[in-house]
């Protein structure tokens, strides 16, 4: 079976599921570097489903998602973190703000000028 033109990725159709959510939260309707909080979401694998969602269609979008946390709605734990037994609130909310890719690779520059580490390899 012969591969598809450009290779085995380019086959792989786009997850444009949460690109609505990129659009309503980016200029014109909101300012970039605006907090921004999802509603409360039931279970943590559709949290997390969401948390790499916003960061997938950011980068669809050209533009940067930062500060994404999805954190318990009640206690405030981390997703993967000590989540309590009796939380009063169960849920989880994803808060992220938008901003420019140049905006986004200043803020890299200055964190590796600082000599602080990056999330990631920047020679991978």
């Amino acid at each position: 079976m012969p591969k598809p033109r450009g290779g085995v990725f380019r086959a792989a159709t786009r997850d444009t599921r949460y690109e609505a959510v990129i659009v309503a939260h980016s200029p014109p309707n909101v300012a970039w570097n605006t907090p921004n909080v999802t509603p409360v979401i039931a279970t943590d694998e559709q949290a997390l489903d969401v948390q790499r969602g916003i960061y997938r269609s950011a980068r669809h979008a050209g533009i940067t998602a930062y500060g994404v946390e999805t954190t318990c709605h009640g206690c405030r734990a981390r997703l993967g973190g000590e989540h309590k037994a009796r939380c009063q609130l169960p849920g989880w909310v994803v808060a992220f703000k938008l901003t420019t890719k140049a905006d986004g690779r200043r803020a890299i520059v200055a964190q590796v000028k600082a000599g602080k580490a990056l999330a990631y390899n920047l020679r991978r």
